[in-house]
């Protein structure tokens, strides 16, 4: 006696259990395509993070011994924990901590979240003068999107309030997980002393840093206890604009001087620049955004062109907004040529079945009437 069902004869009577099994199986597939995570980049989660401190004018060994040593066996007290790796030169020191290997994701960001609060509680251990630590963890966050945001005529710091607006209209869509401006460019205020005039007057350049300094600084002046209420005493020092840096006064050898007498001061951004975006050779924004790792690509790319659509609408006239790289519609081709594929593999397959079996014998369904064969073509 055979152990094993005639899973053949079971289908062969079975004829009505069997369609049914078969559509529930095609419903459940394409549901299941349709539901699937729609991405050209996968999301991954490294088990690193970097930290980077800076110490201008203090030696390689004295970074090492007194900004990173603290720091790493600190990080040591994690749990998961499995090595780190520091580097030093003067002014600069960075270190790298990994995880165990298999750590679970959640596990992870736990761990990153401890090991930023353990970082912040050393962080006043450490000497004066040092920044940082500053943190990196996140490695896996890939934009999905990027804009360019560029028009003639219009400064820096232009591009980067409106690029502001504009991140903040993009963030309330759903399923964006972050947006970032790149290519700002930081306003600064430079102060470019004439040593010829110095020399002539006789103004020692340290009398120009200390003015500087003192007008600028912002110390706490107390405060005045009334019946209701308490008022807080604040002495009006800092720089409200370049008029008031040319204004400082310089008391030298019972003479009083401005800054602008011996400076020229003026406003612009850093020169050299760090990191700059030109777009068809011109000065320009990105704006970089990021979706959340439950979005849906093709879903965010639908929404995503209806709120692009309004905010070019507002924008300042002679002011562009431009996608230069639109993941959507990549992924959107991907999917298609995919699904083109399939129904090509698909007619081909049946073509070669009815062409070598015959008709009657590559068609899945048969008449149950006898008389009906003698109908049907081979």
């Amino acid at each position: 006696m055979n152990r094993f069902p005639n899973l053949s004869r079971w289908a062969v009577t079975h004829r009505q259990m069997v369609l049914f099994l078969l559509i529930g199986v095609l419903a459940s597939g394409i549901f299941a395509f349709l539901e699937l995570g729609r991405l050209e980049d996968p999301s991954f989660r490294a088990p690193t993070m970097t930290a980077i401190v800076v110490w201008p004018g203090a030696t390689a060994q004295e970074v090492q011994d007194l900004a990173l040593n603290p720091v790493e066996k600190k990080l040591q007290e994690l749990e998961h924990f499995e090595s780190v790796r520091t580097f030093s030169r003067q002014g600069y020191g960075a270190l790298s901590m990994w995880l165990k290997g298999g750590t679970p994701i959640a596990e992870q960001e736990a761990a990153w979240y401890f090991a930023r609060k353990k970082i912040a509680d050393v962080r006043s251990q450490l000497p004066a003068g040092v920044i940082g630590p500053l943190i990196n963890d996140e490695y896996s966050d890939v934009y999905s999107l990027i804009w360019v945001l560029q028009g003639d005529g219009f400064s820096y710091a232009d591009l980067n309030r409106t690029a502001e607006q504009i991140k903040r209209q993009l963030l309330d869509v759903p399923m964006v997980a972050k947006v970032d401006v790149l290519g700002k460019q930081p306003e600064k205020v430079f102060v470019e002393i004439s040593h010829r005039k110095l020399a002539a007057l006789g103004v020692p350049i340290n009398a120009v840093f200390d003015a500087l300094a003192r007008h600028n600084a912002l110390s706490p002046a107390g405060s005045v206890d009334t019946a209701s209420d308490r008022v807080l005493v604040r002495v009006d020092g800092a720089f409200r604009s370049i008029d008031g840096i040319r204004a400082v006064p310089i008391a030298v050898q019972g003479r009083l001087l401005r800054v602008g007498d011996i400076a020229d001061v003026r406003k612009g951004y850093e020169d050299p620049p760090q990191y700059t975006i030109r777009h068809n050779g011109a000065p320009a924004l990105a704006i970089g955004l990021t979706m959340s790792g439950d979005g849906n690509i093709l879903t965010l790319g639908k929404q995503l062109e209806k709120r692009t659509a309004a905010i070019e609408a507002a924008l300042p006239a002679g002011l562009e907004l431009k996608l230069i790289a639109d993941q959507p519609r990549i992924v959107d081709e991907s999917v298609w040529e995919f699904e083109r594929s399939f129904l090509e593999a698909l007619v081909i397959v049946l073509a070669v079945c009815f062409v070598s079996l015959g008709w009657r014998a590559g068609w899945w369904w048969r008449p149950r009437c006898r008389s009906c064969w003698r109908r049907w073509p081979a």
